[in-house]
């Protein structure tokens, strides 16, 4: 059934005028909580529980070994932390039960991209034929399953629990362009950016929960660490089932939506009513496309490199205990949590009539979020001696930083082609998930034989390279109108289309 018409309405049409004063009554009274809110209230719920999928391995491999071939055997120069290195050895209340080494813990960590990189591509196809809300639901219900398989998945063999999460990986690459097609829906124009960073901030929250949770059951020894990947796929299966209940894939389908709420949102999303040739040839040699691109790579390494690899940076670097290690490797997706909820409604403030244009607030919220966490990382190698509240702070303060993009490239895909949002958050997101691969495999190579902070600054460098080099492409390329290969020209007529409920307010 993928490319045929598609309904998106459960009921029949009635075509008014443009001018049509009633049409206008019911554009202004704009709803101020309805149905759109609950949905993406319920997907940032989903969106922290995928996070808490994605990111509890970080913490927990942590408590999982021991690492011995891959300690640090020599004495540590000006440049190291001289912190006792026993400490959390004396604490412990866990068990290690695997000495992998830091390559191989390395790959423990990619895997989970290495499937996330080779779902992106296909999920363009998926969403567009079956849908977001499906598509969306059932693959965070395989992910959570597959969290419950992951403890005897790594006591079989490691390279068992490389399938395992590569299999995660695949089944979260569907997860962004389906909730991307939902939004195109779902978001109206004037409340874009808010829904888009409220929704996208589940991430953050997700990752806070993850680390710090995962911390604090790691610990225990009546429960361990097993219980991580227990209690968090259980809480994913629940989700899961909870929004193949209750979401629905547009306003029209919903049971439960007002009369007003629908006009406001398919008066300024449309309905989509076909399902359009996509035009590549068009996408993929247009600026805008690689604009976000570039911003997308960076700021994922960010968000998977450094994420993936700032608790193995407090165990092995900063001599931080596994508690301590849950918190202060929360802390900056905390802080980058609540710059989120900042981000959005700045960004559709400074967008209102006779202000910034969408492009240039796209741009300056891209470039606090990428020039700023590439100052702090710098900044970082050039501390001397160990200084760990001052490395925690900045790394802290790159995190927060990070969160201005949410308002800029995260939700550029809407400003230049709604219609094809999924596509294009699918193609961005493919290049985006490359961080995914190289960062891990990188600091495993790096930190190999050598576990010091000089060779953790290599790391740094590159990521605050990263980050300037992708803030520059897109503040050269990015653009912030609707782009001409993205106008549904076919639907451009001189009439609004209200769905049957209207009717009381025809014109003769």
């Amino acid at each position: 059934m993928c490319g045929k018409r598609v309904s998106a309405s459960s009921g029949d049409a009635l075509i008014l005028p443009k001018d049509d004063e009633n049409t206008k009554d019911v554009l202004h009274r704009r709803p101020t909580f309805g149905t759109r809110h609950a949905l993406v209230t319920w997907a940032f719920l989903g969106f922290a529980v995928m996070y808490i999928l994605r990111v509890n391995m970080t913490i927990t491999l942590v408590a999982m070994t021991t690492n011995s071939s891959g300690m640090n055997l020599n004495l540590p120069n000006s440049s190291d932390c001289i912190y006792a290195s026993t400490a959390e050895s004396s604490n412990r209340n866990y068990t290690a039960e695997f000495d992998w080494s830091n390559t191989v813990q390395g790959f423990v960590l990619s895997a989970f991209y290495y499937g996330y990189f080779a779902s992106q591509i296909p999920a363009s196809f998926l969403v567009r034929c079956f849908g977001g809300r499906t598509v969306l639901g059932i693959s965070l219900m395989i992910c959570s399953a597959l969290s419950l398989l992951t403890p005897e998945a790594a006591r079989f063999s490691v390279w068992a629990l490389i399938c395992v999460r590569a299999l995660q990986g695949c089944s979260q690459g569907l997860v962004f362009p389906s909730m991307q097609l939902l939004l195109s829906k779902w978001a109206p124009s004037a409340e874009r950016s808010q829904m888009v960073a409220f929704t996208y901030s589940g991430c953050q929250a997700g990752t806070v929960v993850g680390i710090l949770v995962a911390g604090i059951l790691c610990s225990t020894n009546s429960l361990g660490w097993p219980s991580v990947f227990y209690i968090f796929g259980g809480a994913g299966i629940l989700w899961a089932l909870g929004w193949l209940l209750f979401a629905h894939e547009t306003p029209a389908h919903h049971p439960r939506i007002t009369d007003s709420e629908r006009y406001f949102i398919e008066s300024t999303v449309g309905r989509h009513p076909y399902q359009l040739q996509t035009p590549w040839r068009a996408i993929l040699t247009s600026p805008a496309l690689y604009a976000i691109m570039g911003a997308h790579f960076a700021n994922d390494w960010g968000c998977f490199a450094l994420m993936t690899c700032l608790p193995k940076f407090m165990k092995e670097v900063l001599n931080f205990d596994i508690n301590e290690n849950g918190i202060l490797s929360s802390l900056p997706y905390l802080v980058m949590w609540i710059v989120n909820f900042v981000a959005g409604p700045l960004a559709d403030h400074l967008r209102k009539p006779n202000r910034l244009s969408t492009a240039v607030v796209r741009k300056l919220m891209v470039s606090v979020g990428l020039f700023g966490p590439a100052v702090a990382l710098l900044v970082t190698t050039y501390l001397p001696g160990c200084q760990r509240t001052l490395t925690v702070s900045l790394l802290t303060l790159a995190m927060g930083f990070s969160g201005f993009t949410i308002a800029g490239h995260s939700v550029n895909h809407l400003d230049i082609a709604p219609a094809f949002a999924a596509v294009l958050f699918a193609l961005t997101n493919t290049v985006g998930t490359i961080s995914g691969l190289i960062g891990p495999a990188l600091v495993g190579v790096l930190t190999e034989k050598h576990e010091t902070r000089s060779q953790w600054n290599i790391f740094f460098i590159v990521s605050g390279s990263i980050y300037s080099i992708g803030g520059l492409i897109f503040v050269l390329l990015a653009r912030g109108e609707l782009q001409d290969w993205a106008k549904m020209k076919d639907l451009e007529a001189s009439v609004s289309v209200l769905p049957s409920e209207y009717g009381s307010i025809q014109k003769g």
